[in-house]
C-alpha cells in the first residue's frame, strides 16, 4: 500500500523535475487555430523555431509587455504577416498561479491560416536536435525521476496519451468527461495502489509500490482505454494512446506518433469539421514514455 503522506511528497517532487523538462505543446483550437505554449527555459528557442517560420522577429513586435499577474493574461496583440503573406496573431504571456511572476511561461496564438505541419515539424526538428531539450535529454531526465521514485520504494511510468489533446478538439470537448472515467475505472481495476499525477493535459505520471511494476501497469492500463471510449452512440477508438511501445524511459516519440495518425484520421472520419475540410496537425507529446 502507498503511504499517501510520503508518496504526495514524492510525486510532488518527481512531476516538478519532470514538468520542468517538457518543453512545450501545441494544441490546435476547435476554430482551425492554434495554440503554443513553452516552459520559460525554453521560451527563447521555441520562439527562434517559430519566428523562423514566420519569417519576422516576435520579440521586436512586443518589447513592452506588461509583467503579468498570476492567472492568464494577454500582452499587446499584434498582427504578424507571415513569409507568405498570411496573417497571424501574437502574443500572450501566462503565469500559472503556482509558478513565480518574474518566469512566465510565454504562449503564441496562430490564427486560422497557419500552417500546422510546418509550424509543428519546424518545432520537432528544433526540439529533437537540441542537447537540452532533444530526446537524448528527455529520456536522461525521465530515468533520473524514476530513480528517484526508485529511491524511495516507488516505480515511476510516465504515461503520453498522444494526441488526445488533439482528438478532444475533433469532438469539441465532449471526449474528456468519458476519457477521465474511463481513466479513473481502469486504474482502480489495475492499480489499485497506484498514485498517479498529471504533468500536463495529456501526460500522466503512474507511481507503484515496490513489487509492482509499474510499467506493466502502465501498459495495461493503456490497453484497456484503447479499447475505446464511448461517446453517445459512436465508439472512438483511442488507439493513439501510448507509452512507448517497449515502455522503457527514452522510447522515440515519434514512434507513438506513428501510432496515433491512424487513430487520428478514424477520428476525423467520425467527427468531419463541417464547413472546412482542410485537415489540421495533431497534438506532439513533448513526453512519451
Amino acid at each position: 500500500m502507498i503511504d499517501p503522506i510520503l508518496a504526495a511528497g514524492l510525486r510532488d517532487r518527481v512531476l516538478a523535475r519532470l514538468a520542468h523538462r517538457l518543453p512545450f505543446g501545441l494544441v490546435v483550437t476547435q476554430a482551425g487555430g492554434a495554440i503554443l505554449y513553452a516552459n520559460p527555459r525554453f521560451a527563447h528557442q521555441i520562439g527562434q523555431a517559430a519566428e523562423s517560420l514566420i519569417g519576422r522577429s516576435l520579440a521586436a513586435l512586443c518589447p513592452d509587455l506588461p509583467t503579468p499577474t498570476p492567472g492568464l493574461e494577454s500582452g499587446r496583440m499584434a498582427a504578424l504577416p507571415g513569409a507568405d503573406g498570411r496573417m497571424f496573431g501574437v502574443i500572450a504571456r501566462v503565469v500559472p498561479a503556482s509558478q513565480p511572476p518574474e518566469r512566465p511561461s510565454w504562449i503564441w496564438t496562430f490564427e486560422d491560416g497557419v500552417d500546422l505541419p510546418d509550424l509543428e515539424r519546424a518545432l520537432d526538428h528544433l526540439l529533437s536536435h537540441s542537447p537540452t531539450t532533444g530526446l537524448p535529454a528527455q529520456a536522461r531526465f525521465v530515468k533520473e525521476a524514476g530513480d528517484l521514485a526508485g529511491a524511495e520504494g516507488y516505480g515511476l511510468a510516465v504515461i503520453g496519451f498522444t494526441g488526445f489533446t488533439r482528438l478532444q478538439s475533433t469532438v469539441a470537448g465532449a471526449l474528456e468527461a468519458p476519457f477521465y472515467r474511463q481513466l479513473a475505472a481502469t486504474l482502480a481495476k489495475e492499480a489499485p495502489h497506484r498514485l498517479i499525477g498529471q504533468i500536463t493535459a495529456d501526460t500522466f505520471a503512474l507511481f507503484c509500490p515496490a513489487g509492482h511494476d509499474a510499467a506493466v501497469v502502465a501498459h495495461r492500463v493503456v490497453g484497456h482505454l484503447c479499447h475505446g471510449v464511448l461517446l453517445g452512440e459512436v465508439t472512438l477508438p483511442l488507439d493513439c494512446l501510448g507509452i512507448g511501445r517497449d515502455g522503457a524511459a527514452g522510447t522515440d516519440p515519434a514512434l507513438v506518433l506513428e501510432d496515433a495518425l491512424a487513430a487520428l484520421k478514424a477520428a476525423e472520419a467520425a467527427f468531419p469539421q463541417r464547413g472546412s475540410s482542410r485537415s489540421r496537425a495533431p497534438f506532439s507529446a513533448s513526453v512519451s514514455t
